[in-house]
């Protein structure tokens, strides 16, 4: 069946070719009339090339930019974003560099799902995070091609970003020994650790923590964010740290845990000298420690709950189960006994 006027024709080339079908359109005519055409590309299959000369036809894209590179696109992406932040511009150039050069040379075109999909699934051992940041370029690439006209399909949009990593190896109690380096080595970044792992705070809620919201005399502390039924929550002091507790605070600073310059401590930089303390431990193994050594204590569920946080579950817990200051005390008391057996 002959192609409509202006559709474009497919017509297979001689010799041993992996691609013989050439599609090609008509872009203008000389002024004696001979048609001036361009390729739009080659194909295995006849019904490749009918296809693309029918997408052609239905979003037409200018033919000079299917030479344009993965990398040149990225190049001009580049350019439309807000420039800032300079750290997030950092992490997204070095994610670049470092995960998605493979694909530089190849014209945006021919990138398809299963070249990127390849992309993701070679950072097996990379955190969800760094996934996640290299989709972001790869959408920022696609989403460029599509508003330019370049391609006509985000195929970044159906990749799976799957976290590979071992989560128990992320999520893990500290141990016995840890712990017990933690109360007796004087160091401040394992003081602010062992206190993590007696109260189930999150390390910026600790970092958070007000002085005006400790009552060393009554044994709580108010702190805590994120969510509804963790915001300004009551935290018994656990009477392993109120040694601690006392070390550290003044009334004169804001916060608890300071910095030299007597300024709040930042997450990021606390994390760093963490992980020389504790390199095969994530801040979040603290937190975990204290469910696991009330879970172990056999605390009271709502208790628990109530000083991590957490959100109830049913009615009971939501509702009608009201924990006090002096319950959750008695609670944290039964957990201070497993742990003076536990590091005995």
């Amino acid at each position: 069946m002959k192609n409509p006027n202006g559709f474009g024709t497919v017509e297979k080339l001689s010799g041993n070719r992996r691609r013989p079908y050439r599609a090609r359109v008509t872009v203008e005519r000389t002024p004696e009339g001979k048609q001036v055409r361009n390729t739009i590309g080659y194909y295995e299959s006849r019904k490749e090339a009918m296809i693309a000369l029918a997408e052609f036809n239905h979003h037409p894209w200018y033919i000079g930019n299917q030479k344009l590179t993965f990398y040149e696109v990225y190049q001009q992406s580049e350019k439309l974003r807000n420039h800032d932040n300079k750290k997030v511009e950092s992490q997204l150039r070095s994610a670049y560099n470092k995960y998605l050069s493979p694909l530089s040379k190849m014209p945006i075109v021919n990138v398809k799902h299963p070249q990127l999909q390849a992309v993701i699934d070679g950072m097996s051992d990379k955190a969800i995070g760094t996934k996640q940041l290299v989709k972001r370029i790869m959408n920022q690439v696609f989403k460029f091609a599509i508003d330019n006209d370049i391609v006509t399909k985000n195929y970044v949009q159906t990749l799976k970003v799957v976290d590979t990593l071992n989560k128990e190896k992320l999520h893990k109690p500290m141990t016995k020994e840890q712990l017990r380096d933690m109360r007796n080595d004087n160091i401040f970044e394992k003081d602010i650790a062992f206190v993590l792992c007696m109260t189930g705070f999150r390390v910026d809620e600790l970092l958070e923590l007000e002085t005006a919201n400790i009552d060393m005399e009554n044994r709580v502390m108010i702190g805590g964010k994120k969510t509804k039924a963790g915001t300004n929550r009551i935290v018994p002091i656990s009477r392993h740290i109120a040694p601690i507790i006392k070390a550290y605070y003044n009334p004169d600073q804001k916060y608890l845990f300071v910095n030299k310059n007597k300024n709040k401590i930042i997450y990021s930089n606390y994390r760093i000298k963490f992980k020389k303390h504790f390199p095969d431990n994530t801040t979040h193994d603290c937190r975990h420690t204290f469910s696991t050594i009330a879970s172990n204590a056999e605390l009271n569920a709502v208790a628990v709950q109530k000083i991590m946080g957490h959100v109830g579950t049913t009615i009971t817990e939501t509702v009608y189960t009201h924990k006090n200051a002096e319950q959750l005390i008695k609670a944290i008391d039964i957990f201070d006994d497993y742990v003076e057996n536990l590091l005995s």
